[in-house]
């Protein structure tokens, strides 16, 4: 019954069909402007949101032009079955150049967890070893969370960790540009975005600089000392001064420029005789700014030197291993 009513709309849905087409077919050219009949119309207009729909696909399936990528050789696997010339899959080759990465370390840097891999903590293995949390360390093993840092790390495409340079003036040594300098391609890189620069023909380098270590221990990623400046290592702006401290002092005991009673009894007697350093202090560049008080008393740089001090307003110091690049001729000695 059921296969005689499908049979018997078939036959009515072919009549009408025909019905439609036969009376388009005779329907004057004027009703269908610029065609021979309405069907010719039908069929073009038909045609043409086909070719629409083609052409939709297609930037469907258009994802530019992408560039290929290579990949190591030794890292392909491949099927024995498969064709002897056939390549691909594999570990991305490492690029040229320089590149950085966040190192997570202890509080006071003396123990390496791992490089950040989003909140992972990874080895030089690639294995997880741990989460970060942006002042936590929490080992994967199951190990007690501890109080860890971050520094920043630049190192050549070999893995090996390159230190900022500076170009000068050759004619006036002033630093004008921080740089990384690949020991595998030779290239300079800008010490921002890392990208490659042409050193200017005026200027001569690339110069090593030194490490500055701030107030908590930690390595100070923002500055570098160069002939006893300390300067921003983006701007290549001087911010602070080396100043070598190695002596003893009653200058603590003043009241700014005055005299006091307890000055006078430590300068005869040695009561109350306070030592600083040996130290290499990395101050700001106004830190010897004040040479008078409000009464008009002298101010000795050792007492400007002990306000920042004091104060942990000192930018940072130059670790012992490096000596202490003070050139300036304000350094803080006596007996």
């Amino acid at each position: 019954m059921r296969r005689r009513q499908w049979g018997q709309t078939s036959t009515e849905y072919v009549v009408v069909i025909g019905a439609l087409i036969s009376g388009l077919l005779v329907v004057e050219a004027t009703e269908c402007p610029g065609y021979d009949n309405c069907v010719g119309m039908l069929l073009s207009k038909v045609q043409n949101r086909y070719k629409g729909y083609a052409a939709g696909i297609t930037g469907v399936h258009n994802y530019g032009n992408v560039k290929a990528v290579n990949y190591a050789a030794d890292d392909v696997a491949t099927d024995d079955s498969s064709d002897d010339t056939a390549s691909g899959g594999g570990d991305l080759l490492p690029p040229e150049g320089i590149s950085s990465s966040q190192v997570i370390t202890s509080e006071d840097g003396s123990v390496t967890y791992g490089t950040l891999e989003g909140t992972n903590v990874v080895d030089d293995d690639g294995n997880v070893v741990g989460t970060y949390d942006g002042s936590t360390f929490t080992p994967s093993d199951g190990g007690v969370p501890v109080p860890a840092g971050n520094s920043m790390l630049i190192t050549d495409s070999d893995g090996t960790p390159v230190e900022p340079t500076v170009l000068v003036d050759c004619a006036t040594n002033k630093p004008e540009q921080f740089v990384y300098k690949s020991e595998v391609t030779g290239e300079l890189h800008e010490a921002n975005a890392l990208e490659v620069i042409t050193q200017n023909p005026g200027q001569c380098g690339p110069f090593p600089s030194v490490e500055v270590e701030s107030q908590d221990g930690s390595v100070d990623e923002g500055g570098r000392v160069y002939d006893g400046m300390y300067y921003d290592i983006n701007t290549a702006v001087p911010l602070g001064e080396v100043i070598y401290v190695n002596t003893t002092t009653c200058a603590h005991l003043k009241e700014g420029g005055e005299e006091t009673d307890a000055y006078t009894t430590c300068e005869s007697t040695g009561e109350g005789l306070r030592t600083l350093g040996p130290t290499c202090a990395v101050l700001p560049v106004s830190w010897d700014a004040m040479t008078v008080d409000s009464e008009g008393n002298e101010i000795e740089p050792v007492q400007n030197y002990l306000e920042f001090e004091d104060s942990g307003n000192a930018i940072g110091y130059v670790t012992t291993s490096s000596g202490c690049p003070a050139t300036l001729g304000k350094n803080i000695v006596g007996p």
